[in-house]
C-alpha cells in the first residue's frame, strides 16, 4: 500500500524566503540554533517559512488549522468520570503551535510525560495520517527535523527534541477490532502450532497500553469462549508505538513475545526523495520488509508510524470453559536471606526457571519453557531487606503451585513466604487488577497531570474513586499526612465495579489514567520543592540487561542489590536475534535503576552492575554491555548502538540510508545512515 500527499506548493513570502546571514556547520546531526544551521542534506532552516506553511492552506483564506484541542478529557464518550472531582478539568492545548507563541500556549502542548523538558521549534497534535504528511512536507521544505511524539514517554526526552518540528499522534487513537486469524497467521505462534492466533487489532499510533487492554478486555472476539491476550506492558499509559519499536517486554513476555515480534504492519510516513514529497507505505513481511525489520524493535527514526496491526494470541486458559477459568493476577514469594548458600540457591532456581539451562535452539529448551516459565510474567527484588519474586501466572492457582514445586521454589529451606492476592476469570480483567495492585503509588504520576493545580498546594491531591464514578468508602482509602492521596484499597482492586470503572476509563484515550507523567509533577513540585522538580525534569539512568549468569554472579548482584523490572524469559527467547531489530535475545533481565529520590545512588548502582557484568561475564569488554532501549541511559556511552541493538547495528544503518538518507526523523540516539553502501 502506497498514499501520497502534494506538497505544499504555496509560495512563503519574500520574507519568509530570505537566507539567513550565516551558515554554522553542524555537528554530527544536531542543529540547535534557529536558522543558523541545519543537518547534512536538509535545506537550511527558515522559521518563519515553516510557520506559514504549517497555518496557510492553500486551499483556503482560512488558517488551515486554529484553536484548541482536547488532550486530557474527564468526561469521555462512555461517561463514568466525574468531573466535579477536586482540581478536575479537561486540559486543553493548541491544535498547532510554535516556540514564540504565549508561553502558556506553547508549554502546554510541548508537555511531555518523561525526560527532559526539551523545547521543539513547532508542536502540532495531528488527527490524520493526512495531517502527518503536511506537517512533514513543511519541516523538510524549510530544513527542520521531524520528531514523532506517541505518548512522551522517553527518559530521555527523544519524542520531543530541542529544534524539531513535534508531531504528536496522541489525539489518533480508534482500535479496530479483527476476529478473524490474519492471513499467514493461521498456523499457531511462537510456542508451536498448537498456540492459536485469534485475530489482530489494527490500531493507530497514539493509543496507549491501557487503551489496548480495555479494547481487548471489551472485545467479544477476545472474551467469551476464546479468551485473547494482547501484550502491554506494566505502565497503563506508556504509547503502543515507542513500547513496539523499542522491544516492547510485559507480564505476557513469556508466553506471547517481545511487543516487537507480535507486530504485523506498521504504516509509515516516510519522506520519498526522488518523489520530494511525504508518502505513507506500509511495512510488513510481504512489503517492505526491511523496514519491517527495522521497526521490530530497531528504535525507529525511520519515519512517523502512523497505525499498527498487532496480534492478539489465545489464552493457554481458552481451553477451559469461561466460567471454569483462572489467571493468577497477582502473586507475591520471598526467600531466606540468612545465608549465603540460601540466596545462592534461590538464585539459581529462579535463573533455571526463567531460562533453562539447554541451548537455546534445542526441543529440550522450548519444551522446558512451554511448561515452566513461558505463562510467567513479572518482576524481582534482590535487595538485603528483600529478596523473591511477584508477578502474573497466566493459569490458575494451583497451576501455578505446581509449577513452582517442578523448579523446588517452594522449598521449605529457603522459602519464607508465598500468597496468591487474587484471580480473575480473563486475561483482560486480570492484568487490570494486576495494574492496580503492582505498584498503588503510580495512581500519583498516572493522575497528576490531568489537573496540575495552579493556586496553593492542595489538601487533597487526588481521589481516584470519585473520578472514576464509584463509592469512596468501598474501594479507596485516604494516604498521606499533609497531603491527602485517596487511592484504591487491594481489595477495592479486585472488585467488579472497581474493574469495570477503571476498564471503561482506560477506554478512553485522552482519560486521566492516559495522560500521566513526571513533567506534571515537576509542575506540581516547582514552587514548594524546586530542587525535587529539577531531579524529576533530569534525565533517567535507565536499565540494563543481564544474560544467563553462573549463581556466583548472581550472588553478586544481590550483594549490590537491584530491582528486575521486566523479563524477556520464554516465547521472547525463541526468536532468532537476527530475525527483528531487536537484538538482545539471550539477555532475558532488566534491570532498572531509576530512583526520582537518589539519581547519584541509581548511577552508582548501575556502574556496579556494569562493572561486575564486564568483569565476571564479559572478559574485560565494556563493548559486550547490553540495555534496553525503552529504559534508555543517559547520553554518553560511545558504544550505544551495540549496547542496545547488538549484532543487528549495521543492517539497520543501511536501512536507515534507504529510507531517510537525510536523518530527517532522526535523533542523537537513534541509528544514523550508513556512510557507505
Amino acid at each position: 500500500m502506497l498514499r501520497s500527499w502534494p506538497r505544499y506548493k504555496k509560495d512563503p513570502s519574500p520574507k519568509s524566503n530570505k537566507s539567513p546571514k550565516s551558515t554554522k556547520v553542524p555537528k554530527g546531526n544536531q542543529c540547535v540554533d534557529e536558522g543558523e544551521c541545519a543537518p547534512p542534506s536538509l535545506n537550511i532552516r527558515n522559521f518563519a517559512g515553516l510557520k506559514d506553511c504549517l497555518r496557510d492552506d492553500p486551499t483556503s483564506d482560512e488558517p488551515r488549522w486554529d484553536g484548541n484541542v482536547t488532550i486530557a478529557d474527564y468526561e469521555g464518550d462512555e461517561g463514568g468520570f466525574n468531573s466535579s472531582a477536586p482540581n478536575a478539568q479537561n486540559r486543553v492545548a493548541p491544535k498547532l503551535s510554535f516556540i514564540d507563541d504565549a508561553q502558556d500556549d506553547y508549554t502546554a502542548a510541548k508537555y511531555s510525560s518523561w525526560g527532559s523538558a526539551r523545547n521543539p521549534s513547532g508542536i502540532l497534535f495531528a488527527e490524520s495520517a493526512e495531517e502527518v504528511m503536511i506537517a512533514v512536507n513543511c519541516a523538510r521544505q524549510f530544513g527542520y527535523q521531524v520528531s514523532p511524539r506517541g505518548r512522551g514517554h522517553s527518559y530521555q526526552g527523544l519524542s520531543n527534541m530541542d529544534g524539531f518540528m513535534t508531531v504528536d499522534l496522541s489525539l489518533m487513537c480508534n482500535p479496530k477490532i479483527n476476529p478473524e486469524p490474519p492471513k499467514g497467521y493461521e498456523n499457531g505462534w511462537l510456542l508451536g502450532e498448537d498456540q492459536k492466533v485469534l485475530g489482530s487489532i489494527t490500531v493507530e499510533a497514539g493509543c496507549t497500553n491501557a487503551v489496548m487492554l480495555a479494547a481487548t478486555a471489551q472485545s467479544d472476539a477476545f472474551t467469551g469462549e476464546k479468551d485473547g491476550i494482547y501484550l502491554i506492558g506494566s505502565c497503563p499509559s506508556v504509547g503502543i508505538t515507542g513500547f513496539a519499536t523499542g522491544g516492547g517486554m510485559g507480564d505476557a513476555t513469556g508466553y506471547v513475545g517481545m511487543g516487537a515480534d507480535d507486530i504485523i504492519s506498521f504504516d509509515v510516513v516516510v519522506y520519498n526523495e526522488t518523489k520530494a514529497e511525504a508518502e505513507i507505505i506500509t511495512a510488513s513481511r510481504k512489503e517492505n520488509d526491511d523496514l519491517f525489520f527495522a521497526l521490530q524493535g530497531g528504535g525507529s527514526g525511520l519515519g512517523v508510524v502512523v497505525s499498527m496491526e498487532n496480534l492478539v494470541i489465545e489464552s493457554p486458559e481458552s481451553s477451559r470453559k469461561p466460567e471454569d477459568r483462572e489467571y493468577v493476577s497477582f502473586f507475591q514469594i520471598t526467600y531466606s536471606r540468612q545465608d549465603k548458600a540460601s540466596v545462592t540457591k534461590f538464585l539459581k532456581r529462579f535463573q533455571d526457571f526463567l531460562v533453562p539451562d539447554h541451548s537455546w535452539d534445542s526441543p529440550e529448551y522450548k519444551k522446558a519453557i512451554r511448561e515452566g516459565s513461558s505463562r510467567y510474567g513479572g518482576g524481582a527484588a534482590f535487595l538485603e531487606n528483600a529478596i523473591g519474586f511477584n508477578g502474573v501466572f497466566l493459569a490458575s492457582e494451583a497451576d501455578l503451585n505446581t509449577t513452582l514445586e517442578k523448579y523446588n521454589l517452594l522449598d521449605n529451606d529457603i522459602l519464607e513466604s508465598f500468597s496468591v492476592q487474587a484471580t480473575q476469570k480473563s486475561y483482560g480483567r486480570a492484568m487490570a487488577v494486576r495494574l492496580c495492585l503492582a505498584a498503588p503509588g503510580s495512581w500519583f504520576t498516572w493522575y497528576l497531570p490531568t489537573f496540575l493545580p495552579d493556586s496553593e498546594r492542595p489538601s487533597v491531591l487526588f481521589n481516584i474513586c470519585e473520578d472514576l464514578g464509584i463509592d469512596e468508602a468501598k474501594y479507596c482509602e485516604a494516604v498521606g499526612d499533609n497531603v491527602i492521596q485517596v487511592q484504591p484499597t487491594a481489595d477495592g482492586c479486585m472488585e467488579d465495579e472497581f474493574i469495570d470503572a477503571f476498564i471503561r476509563a482506560a477506554r478512553q484515550p485522552q482519560s486521566f489514567i492516559n495522560r500521566p507523567g513526571f513533567q506534571g509533577l515537576a509542575e506540581v513540585f516547582e514552587d514548594f520543592v524546586p530542587q525535587f522538580a529539577e531531579q524529576i525534569r533530569a534525565t533517567f539512568t535507565g536499565g540494563i540487561l543481564v544474560p544467563r549468569v553462573k549463581p556466583e554472579v548472581l550472588y553478586k548482584l544481590f550483594e549490590i542489590g537491584v530491582i528486575a523490572n521486566h523479563f524477556a524469559n520464554g516465547a521472547a527467547t525463541l526468536v532468532p536475534s537476527d530475525k527483528t531489530g531487536y537484538g538482545n535475545r539471550e539477555e532475558y533481565m532488566l534491570i532498572e535503576f531509576t530512583n526520582l529520590f537518589d539519581p547519584a545512588g541509581a548511577q552508582d548502582t548501575y556502574d556496579q552492575v556494569a562493572d561486575l557484568l564486564i568483569r565476571e561475564v564479559y572478559d574485560g569488554d565494556r563493548t559486550k554491555l547490553r540495555g534496553y532501549y525503552n529504559y534508555m541511559n543517559a547520553p554518553g556511552n560511545p558504544n550505544w548502538p551495540e549496547y542496545y541493538f547488538g549484532e543487528n547495528v549495521e543492517k539497520l544503518s543501511k536501512i536507515k540510508k534507504k529510507y531517510d538518507p537525510a536523518n530527517m526523523f532522526g535523533n542523537f540516539l537513534q541509528i544514523p545512515p550508513a556512510t557507505e553502501n
